[in-house]
């Protein structure tokens, strides 16, 4: 396996023991029946994510990817929340506030992704 496919890989995997282990710490105990929606919606965006970071990896040097990735991140997390408020089907000012901040999260997450993809392609040209 070569060293891209191996950092492809290990992304994927930090990725889902981190945000698992966030939602589960933070989650009620026993969790709650919904919380394996929320694993579906983690290992959904942890494939999307990878085949994202292939197209990132080969891009990342000819393109401006920086901003694609913040928005692509946004929109992850916007999709995600309107997906368990249409699940759930309740909107207010405060699950507006939610997905306020959900978002700028996702942005956040996605600045980080490109930021530490950069530094590892750098690295390894």
């Amino acid at each position: 396996m070569n060293r891209l496919k191996r950092i492809r890989l290990l992304e994927t995997t930090v990725f889902i023991v981190l945000t698992l282990t966030v939602l589960y710490l933070g989650a009620d105990h026993p969790v709650p029946e919904g919380f394996g929606l929320l694993v579906l919606i983690v290992l959904t965006v942890a494939v999307l994510q990878h085949v994202y970071i292939c197209w990132l990896h080969n891009n990342l040097t000819v393109r401006k990817t920086f901003l694609k990735t913040i928005l692509l991140g946004s929109a992850a997390a916007i999709a995600s929340t309107l997906f368990l408020i249409a699940l759930y089907g309740h909107f207010n000012r405060e699950t507006l506030i939610w997905l306020f901040l959900i978002t700028r999260a996702g942005a956040l997450y996605g600045a980080l992704l490109w930021g530490i993809n950069f530094l590892l392609i750098r690295k390894i040209h």
